[in-house]
């Protein structure tokens, strides 16, 4: 028996840069609640957070306080923000994420073979599971986020081969 193990990312189908467009409208929704003016030197320090912070919620949290500095901050709750990155990246994703079209057949024909599916996500658990389920994906999906520690490959790999319950040569 073999496996199919998938990346989520950018596999299903084409993504519009779904977790910088949160940032956008986090950002965006800031300035007006607290006044703040977007002016050029406020957009290049939110243009200057590196994609590796887009990696996560908490992650892009961080940088939106690293770049927005303790003076404009110290009034917001990073739980709040994190919440209001979550929930503006799934609505970019409803907006921004497509699918190839002939992902879905193929994942049903393999589900029809009986075929074990696992899925790696190394990005946002929300954003990437609905990506899954846009493509009609069925599998288990390893959220690197999950992991004791999200950035070791190899212990992700491994954890996908367990999804799997198969050895790594049959994936």
């Amino acid at each position: 028996m073999i496996g199919v193990a998938v990346a989520v990312e950018e596999t299903f189908g084409p993504v519009d840069n779904v977790e910088r467009h949160a940032l956008a409208c986090v950002v965006a929704e800031l300035a007006r609640v607290h006044g703040w003016v977007l002016d050029a030197a406020f957009s290049e320090r939110i243009a200057s957070i590196s994609g590796l912070m887009l990696s996560s919620p908490a992650a892009l949290r961080s940088g939106l306080f690293r770049a927005l500095g303790p003076s404009l901050t110290s009034g917001l709750d990073e739980a709040s923000v994190e919440t209001m990155l979550r929930m503006a990246g799934m609505r970019a994703a409803v907006e921004r994420v497509g699918v190839f079209g002939d992902v879905p057949p193929t994942l049903r024909a393999l589900v029809g073979m009986n075929v074990p599916l696992a899925g790696l996500s190394l990005g946002w658990p929300s954003i990437d599971r609905y990506k899954a389920e846009l493509a009609c994906f069925r599998g288990e999906i390893v959220f690197a986020a999950h992991l004791r520690r999200p950035e070791n490959v190899v212990a992700a790999l491994a954890r996908v081969a367990e999804a799997l319950m198969l050895a790594a040569d049959r994936i």
